[in-house]
């Protein structure tokens, strides 16, 4: 169990169930466990225990060895007066050159290295390295520096144990101190067998990196649009940065809306604040390409495709080239059953980063889920209504998961198929001489592709529409005229209303809840 026992680094992949096996010693009586309880014995795998408890090794663990935790050092060019090896352990004698940072003396520090600035705010966002040891031991139990990865958390959030929350809270940017924290204060009388016993003081060589302190940016968050355009620009950055840095706190812990929530924040503030000059809006425009890409992958995460397209879209209007961006519009797609696009996105995607594993494991997982989907559609085809052509199943599949076209009216997919077989019957009674067969192939296609934009359409404006995280929905680029059309006319049928705004020199249309 690591010091920081909710801190984990960021990564999409989830732990694999069999390893939180465990397998009991015997079998238990349901009888005697629903009654009076019962004890049970877990089978130990020592081998994975030793290596759990030497799990640091190589040539950087020497670099991260504490040799006070054994004592003092004996030979007589370093010997301590004040030291006596048969009253004094190791860490009782550290404590006599510590300050006490709580009333009982349970936690107490020793600053190494002065830093600068002020102290941590309360509930600030933190970085910081540290080692922690038990005494009789100069080998870290848990190391950030070993494992390579900052650790990252938010104070008084119950994320670490109780003694490092009050020692981070003591602390400046670039300070670097030891902190002796007692069992009470850390793991208790249980301890973390084998690498922490039951009842260990535990000491902690901790160096503070940077913090954040969001405290103005919640504050600013409440702020009127007026008030945001009076605020001096560098005011309004800086807490959006400071949502930005708590976003991605959240993120780490798969607090995917809350993390959502605090970049949408952040958004609102550099939407309505008034930039001086060209470098304002620089760095206005960059921030608001990394929140547009954080809320993209946020939606995706939570199984939102729609609403990643928008946000995705909106950052694919700052960088058009982001593999990152491409990436998750392709994976969006694809969780829309949308091959085609999710395909196109995928491959711009690899033209801008070609090396990139996670691209090409897209370009799989679409070619895979495309058979499937085609052969689950023929099976249901022919089963449920007895198709057999390629015609009959292309309808299927055009209908397929069909909702609600408005409000109102809620059509079947089986109502759906019989209106598309009424519609293509009536077009054919109207179709070209048959000696003009391209022009009718090409009408059919036109036709195919007009419905198809017009489903998509409907269901995008139903999922923002139901989606309370959304706010407000963008207009589509790149629309024919009678495509703009129809947009419009859905997205006023769901009640939402029209409004024109300039963005980067030109006119973009949103429609607002």
């Amino acid at each position: 169990m690591d010091v920081l026992n909710s801190v984990s680094t960021l990564s999409d992949e989830e732990p694999d169930n069999e390893d939180c096996i465990q397998h009991l010693v015997e079998g238990l009586n349901i009888r005697d466990l629903s009654e009076s309880g019962t004890e049970f014995a877990v089978q130990v795998n020592e081998d994975a225990a030793l290596e759990q408890q030497t799990s640091y090794k190589g040539p950087n663990l020497f670099h991260h060895l504490n040799l006070s935790c054994l004592g003092p050092a004996e030979d007589e060019n370093n010997s301590d007066p004040a030291y006596d090896p048969t009253t004094d352990s190791p860490f009782t004698h550290l404590a006599k050159s510590m300050t006490n940072l709580t009333e009982n003396g349970k936690v107490k520090k020793k600053i190494l290295s002065e830093g600068y600035g002020e102290v941590v705010p309360e509930n600030a966002l933190v970085w910081f390295h540290y080692n922690s040891y038990t005494e009789d031991k100069d080998d870290p139990f848990d190391s950030s520096y070993l494992r390579g990865s900052i650790a990252m958390l938010r104070l008084n959030t119950g994320r670490c144990i109780l003694g490092l929350d009050i020692g981070l809270s003591t602390m400046k940017c670039e300070e670097k101190a030891d902190f002796l924290i007692h069992p009470d204060y850390a793991y208790g009388s249980l301890g973390v067998p084998p690498r922490i016993p039951s009842n260990a003081t535990i000491l902690m060589r901790v160096e503070m990196k940077k913090f954040v302190d969001n405290a103005l940016a919640m504050k600013m968050g409440e702020l009127t649009e007026e008030e945001l355009k009076t605020t001096p620009f560098e005011e309004v950055h800086k807490a959006a940065l400071s949502l930005l840095y708590s976003g991605n706190a959240e993120f780490s812990h798969k607090k995917y809306q809350v993390s959502a929530k605090l970049y949408r924040k952040a958004l609102r503030m550099l939407e309505n604040c008034d930039m001086k000059s060209d470098e304002d809006e620089e760095k206005n425009e960059k921030l608001r390409f990394k929140l547009y890409s954080n809320l993209g992958v946020c939606s995706n995460k939570m199984n939102r495709p729609k609403t990643a397209i928008v946000q995705c879209q909106n950052a694919l209007r700052i960088n058009p080239n982001a593999p990152k961006i491409l990436y998750q519009l392709g994976l969006a797609h694809l969780n829309l059953s949308s091959f085609d696009e999710a395909k196109k996105y995928a491959f711009l995607a690899r033209k801008f980063a070609p090396n990139n594993p996670d691209v090409s494991s897209l370009l799989q997982k679409i070619e895979k889920k495309m058979e499937r989907y085609n052969s689950s559609v023929v099976s249901f085809a022919k089963n449920a209504f007895g198709f057999e052509n390629n015609k009959s199943v292309k309808m299927i599949q055009s209908v397929e998961n069909d909702q609600v076209s408005s409000p109102e009216n809620k059509t079947s997919g089986r109502q759906k198929i019989i209106e598309i077989e009424d519609s293509q019957e009536e077009k054919s009674k109207n179709k070209a001489p048959s000696g003009d067969t391209s022009l009718s192939a090409e009408t059919s296609l036109q036709n195919d592709r007009e419905a198809e934009f017009q489903k998509e359409a409907v269901l995008y404006i139903q999922e923002c529409f139901d989606d309370p995280t959304v706010r407000e929905i963008p207009l589509p680029i790149s629309l024919s005229y009678e495509e703009e059309k129809f947009f419009l006319t859905q997205a006023l049928m769901y009640g939402l209303r029209k409004e024109e705004r300039r963005e980067d020199g030109r006119t973009q249309i949103f429609f607002v809840k």
